[in-house]
């Protein structure tokens, strides 16, 4: 994927910096290379916040480029919307999308310890004032969630 481009150049006549912002962005576009311009005053607040706006949307992007998502099941109860488009995903984003059964969930949460299912309980007991009656449901969710922590 292509590194985040933005030319900018002051307005100033006797710098004549609009000729080489104007070469810079021909020869840009020439080899199909995307980017944004600013142009004028940095002390401009539409042209500090073009910079900005980009910047921040850049870092953004670099962050998603190097991500992961995680579908785990399949199609919920019949909604479409619901469903990712891997390709388009890896395309646009640059994430990656990774299938898991959701059967998967239910073996890697198992192989979570009771020592540790029991330590976890105590401390929700002490952070809320109410929590669930310590039972095989209660525990197989605190066994789901402490597994999906151990994997963020």
């Amino acid at each position: 994927m292509a590194k985040p481009v933005i030319l900018y150049a002051l307005n100033d006549s006797k710098a004549w910096s609009i000729g080489g912002l104007a070469a810079t962005h021909g020869g840009l576009d020439e080899i199909g290379i995307k980017h944004k311009i600013a142009y004028g005053d940095i002390k401009d607040k539409n042209v500090s916040n073009v910079i900005a706006v980009f910047a921040n949307a850049s870092r953004a992007k670099n962050i998603l480029r190097r991500s992961m998502y995680g579908s785990i099941g399949g199609q919920g109860m019949g909604i479409l919307a619901g469903i990712v488009d891997a390709n388009q995903w890896l395309k646009d984003f640059g994430i990656l999308t990774s299938f898991t059964d959701q059967y998967t969930l239910v073996i890697e949460a198992e192989k979570i310890s009771s020592v540790e299912v029991k330590d976890y309980y105590k401390i929700l007991k002490n952070e809320y004032k109410k929590v669930p009656e310590f039972n095989k449901v209660f525990e197989n969710f605190i066994k789901v969630s402490l597994w999906k922590a151990a994997y963020r």
